[in-house]
């Protein structure tokens, strides 16, 4: 944690909240430039950004915004880190051995004594695949397992997910030849385990509970027809709920990266 961490700010609204979750992609070298056009257009008070890679990245987009962060630790090279506008009260990094990357949990503070957790996470790819389903589901139930020193309080899940949400409807047509195989092979089974243990949990899939309709596709970014980056709440910010979108703008997000943001807003 940096930027005078102890230092009071101020919510960009009084009663309101904007988080974004991105994915990078490979720390998002060479396309720095285009990272923070998009990532500050946001206005966000809380951003996670998967697949981070130096911290000279953070430090100088942490600097622009005016914002404290925090990177976590990785079993992997890619990992997670937090900006927030927000006091960070706390913050650490779960990684058993497990974990193909890491999670990052970090207690927020938005107004005097009271604060929320918030939980990166960003789980083994590739998606669709039953067996890497499989794993993912050994490495969400850690995390859950960990999650639960949080229970009480008002609780964020976020990140990659790599993993498609019961009822979500895909287009095989993109995918990569040797997915589209492993699909076709097991008759256009897709495994959904992990982020119906999440939603088995307790936890509410903001963009799906917002937007019932809509697809939400995250990835790629430069013709999206899938969605594997989520926020879910607990119950406890149930009624906290104000918007939840995939940021297409500006078109340089196209580009930027192999998935798209997510933004979500919440009352606080």
């Amino acid at each position: 944690m940096t930027n005078d961490e102890t230092q009071t700010f101020v919510l960009r609204r009084s009663s309101s909240a904007v988080f974004l979750t991105y994915n990078i992609l490979d720390g998002g070298r060479g396309r720095e430039k285009e990272l923070f056009e998009i990532i500050t257009a946001q206005n966000a008070d809380v951003i996670l950004l998967q697949e981070v890679a130096e911290k000279k990245f953070v430090v100088e987009l942490a600097a622009c915004l005016n914002a404290n962060y925090f990177i976590a630790e990785s079993n992997s090279w890619r990992t997670i880190a937090v900006l927030s506008r927000l006091p960070i009260r706390d913050a650490s990094s779960f990684h058993p051995r497990i974990l193909r990357h890491t999670c990052l949990q970090a207690t927020l503070e938005y107004a005097p004594q009271k604060t929320f957790s918030i939980f990166g996470v960003h789980l083994a790819a590739p998606a669709y695949t039953f067996l890497v389903e499989l794993y993912r589901l050994r490495e969400l139930n850690l995390i859950l397992k960990q999650m639960e020193q949080a229970r009480g309080g008002k609780i964020i899940l976020a990140g990659d997910f790599n993993s498609i949400a019961p009822g979500d409807k895909t287009d095989f047509s993109y995918l990569p030849l040797s997915l589209r195989l492993s699909v076709f092979l097991r008759g256009g089974y897709i495994a959904r385990q992990a982020i119906a243990r999440i939603r088995a949990g307790g936890f509410i899939d903001v963009f799906r509970t917002m937007n019932p309709n809509e697809g939400g596709y995250t990835l790629p970014a430069s013709q999206p027809n899938t969605r594997l980056d989520y926020f879910f709440v607990n119950d406890a910010l149930r009624h906290n709920l104000r918007a939840c979108e995939v940021v297409v703008t500006p078109s340089g997000v196209q580009r930027a990266s192999d998935h798209l943001p997510v933004r979500m807003e919440l009352d606080l």
